[in-house]
């Protein structure tokens, strides 16, 4: 089974996320805050981080930015949660480094069902990662290709924070569709020599997106 990463300030969900999903099987490490998740992946592996926003001296944005950008954790499965839904300007910012956003209050039924779809999603990219890399893509282009997926995952769940948003290409939302297109292609290329043969990891991650 899996091993998670809680970093929640107050204890008192720390201890419940603990047990709860160490009985489902997970084996769970725990972090007060950003720092002390920070210092916990200098020393333990887990397959996925859960990460609290309201957080003091660093919050979850912050933490997140610092996972991202540490090669050793750039790719970690990473799903925040909040008491509030992220404005505009954060998924903008921050959704194409996420695997899911979740509301509280949490039930175990709702952590479940992310954590299961997550780590589907996430056996399916590894899987199409390697192959593209091994079909000579360029790994810039690839990591762009899945953070344009899970951004535009993030923004379709919260779709009422653009609603005033234009429709078409002219938006920031359409720019990014259109890329994510340009790259499914480029990509299905590399991998079936311009045919359809072995497209299937290509289309099916740009469909999850949408």
């Amino acid at each position: 089974m899996e091993t998670l990463l809680i970093v929640d300030d107050d204890p008192a969900i720390r201890e419940v996320f603990s047990i709860l999903l160490s009985k489902h099987g997970y084996t769970v490490h725990a972090a007060p805050g950003g720092r002390e998740c920070l210092d916990c992946l200098k020393k333990t592996s887990p397959d996925l981080v859960m990460l609290d926003i309201m957080m003091h001296p660093i919050d979850g944005w912050e933490t997140l930015t610092a996972i991202r950008k540490n090669p050793e954790t750039g790719v970690l499965p990473t799903i925040m949660f909040s008491g509030k839904s992220p404005s505009r300007e954060e998924v903008l910012m921050y959704g194409g480094w996420i695997e899911d956003y979740l509301m509280k209050p949490l039930t175990m039924q709702i952590i479940s069902r992310s954590l299961a779809s997550v780590f589907e999603r996430s056996r399916t990219d590894a899987d199409a990662r390697l192959l593209y890399l091994r079909s000579g893509a360029d790994p810039a282009l690839v990591e762009e290709y899945f953070n344009l997926r899970r951004f535009l995952f993030i923004r379709d769940k919260f779709s009422r924070e653009f609603c005033d948003e234009p429709e078409g290409s002219g938006s920031q939302t359409g720019r990014r569709r259109e890329r994510l297109v340009e790259l499914t292609r480029m990509l299905a290329s590399l991998t079936t020599g311009g045919g359809t043969g072995s497209a299937g990891p290509v289309m099916e991650s740009h469909d999850m997106a949408r």
